[in-house]
């Protein structure tokens, strides 16, 4: 359930039209720093002494996040629903991912890592478990297996013999 039906298309609606419809007002001096909107002077209680904020410093800031705000109103006012909606969609084909025949989509990163690789080094073992697979050996693998590790721009798998299924 849910959804909004829109008056206008979404090319008209800017950001700054979304926020005032639910009653949002950015004001980076307020919202960010919690400065007030007036006055150059600051008193705070430290250690039960008055401590004063520079003025000149207060200014600075204070001028800075006002010009913050100016070009934060520059950019709701200049940007659209439909800008937002295909930036969106960009940044979603440019994802690595896969559809099936059946129209589901699974990210790169969802994907089973290969269960079949050969090795290019091998530990001493221990004095109860010496090694038995050699460098240069293919081997199966579970697909949950090892650590993987980047080194000189190569991928490689770190594991345990014991995690491996099969010498072929």
């Amino acid at each position: 359930g849910g959804g909004y039906v829109l008056a206008r298309s979404m090319d008209e609606i800017t950001v700054r039209d979304i926020l005032e419809c639910v009653g949002e007002n950015i004001n980076p001096a307020r919202d960010i720093m919690g400065l007030p909107s007036s006055g150059v002077e600051v008193k705070a209680q430290a250690e039960g002494e008055a401590a004063k904020i520079d003025t000149a410093e207060f200014r600075l800031t204070k001028n800075f996040f006002e010009n913050l705000g100016i070009l934060m109103q520059e950019y709701l006012t200049t940007t659209t629903l439909g800008d937002l909606s295909r930036k969106a969609r960009e940044m979603n084909t440019n994802a690595a991912e896969t559809t099936t025949a059946a129209g589901i989509i699974i990210p790169d990163n969802a994907k089973e890592k290969p269960q079949k690789g050969k090795v290019v080094a091998v530990g001493t073992g221990t004095k109860d478990e010496p090694m038995t697979v050699k460098s240069g050996d293919t081997v199966l693998y579970g697909k949950y297996a090892g650590t993987e590790l980047k080194f000189e721009g190569k991928d490689y798998l770190i594991m345990r013999e014991s995690d491996i299924l099969a010498i072929v």
